[in-house]
C-alpha cells in the first residue's frame, strides 16, 4: 500500500504543480499583453505628437510665406510710388499701385486669420497639456 499512497500523492502534487504552472503562465501572459498595450499607447501618443508638430511646422511655413509675400508687396508698392514721383501722369503705375494695395489688404487679412488660428490651437494645446486637479 505505500506505493499506492505515493502514487496518489504524486498525482495530487503533479496536479497542483500543473495548476500553478497554468496560473503563472496566465499571469505572465497578462503582464506581456499589458506591456504590449502600454508600448502601443506610447507609440500612438508619439504619432499624435509628431502629427501635431508637423501640422504646426506646415502652418508656420505657410504663415512665413504670407509674411514674405506681404513684405515683397510693400517693397513693390514703395518702388511703384517712387516711379510715380518720377512720372506723375502715368496711369499704369497708378493702377498697379491700386492693385498692390488691394493685394496687401488681402494678404494682411490672411496673416491675421493665421495668427488667430495659431492662438486658438496654442490655447487648445495648453488646455490639453494642463493636468486636471481633483
Amino acid at each position: 500500500m505505500p506505493k499506492d499512497k505515493e502514487e496518489v500523492w504524486y498525482k495530487k502534487l503533479s496536479g497542483i504543480l500543473g495548476i500553478i504552472v497554468v496560473i503563472v503562465g496566465l499571469v505572465t501572459t497578462l503582464f506581456a499583453i499589458d506591456n504590449r498595450y502600454a508600448k502601443c499607447e506610447a507609440v500612438d501618443q508619439f504619432k499624435i505628437d509628431t502629427t501635431k508638430t508637423l501640422q504646426q511646422v506646415r502652418q508656420d511655413m505657410r504663415q512665413d510665406r504670407y509674411i514674405d509675400r506681404y513684405d515683397r508687396l510693400k517693397d513693390r508698392k514703395r518702388d511703384l510710388e517712387f516711379q510715380l514721383k518720377k512720372n506723375p501722369n502715368d496711369k499704369d503705375i497708378k493702377n498697379e499701385i491700386e492693385e498692390v494695395k488691394k493685394e496687401l489688404v488681402i494678404v494682411r487679412q490672411q496673416i491675421i486669420e493665421m495668427e488667430k488660428l495659431q492662438t486658438q490651437q496654442n490655447f487648445k494645446i495648453k488646455q490639453q497639456s494642463t493636468p486636471v486637479k481633483k
